[in-house]
Formats: structure tokens, sequence, C-alpha cells
């Protein structure tokens, strides 16, 4: 009987009592992913390769092709100048610029 009134009086004065309660065996750097925003990773564009048949861009040190998807992006469009990734429904554009040094081939 004590203990309903215990938690009628604490439940009345507004105080939850699950906020009071720690977990012990939590870390102490632990952080909650939905408090925190998440940070949109960034992706370096190191090389663009358009040919007759093939396009592809070098995002990260690898060769991606259009319509791949990597690190929870897709590679929408692959321009001369620059590459469209497609990030949860929003559109990222990655820009290269060329090397002062560099020999176009045809």
């Amino acid at each position: 009987m004590l203990l309903i009134r215990m938690t009628v009086c604490v439940l009345a004065l507004g105080v939850p009592l699950a906020s009071a309660l720690e977990d012990p065996t939590r870390p102490s750097d632990f952080r909650r992913a939905v408090s925190e925003p998440s940070q949109a990773r960034s992706y370096s564009l190191e090389s663009i390769l358009i040919g007759p048949s093939r396009r592809a861009a070098v995002i990260d040190g690898i060769t991606r092709i259009e319509g791949e998807r990597f690190g929870g992006v897709r590679l929408v469009n692959i321009y001369p100048d620059k590459v469209v990734l497609s990030d949860q429904g929003q559109a990222r554009v990655l820009r290269w610029k060329m090397p002062t040094k560099v020999r176009v081939s045809r």
C-alpha cells in the first residue's frame, strides 16, 4: 500500500521514474544516434572517364559507374565536369576541376 501511495505521489508531481534510472553497463562515452543529426559523408571526385561505350568516375580511389550504389548513396549521372549522387533522395553534386597539365586524347 505504501508503494502505491509513493507511485501516486511521484506521478502527481510529474517526476518520471525512468529518467532517473541509468544503465550501469552503458559505456561512459555512449551517445544516442537519434539525439545527434547525421552528418553527410564527404566524397572525393578524383577523375572522370567518358568514352563511346562507358562512363565512369573515380570516387575515393574506386572506379564507379552510373547506377552503382556505395556508402549509402547512388551515382546517378556522370558529366565531363561533375557527377550527381543521390543521397537519401537529395541530389549531391561533386565537381571535378581538371588539373593544369592534363592532355586530352581523342
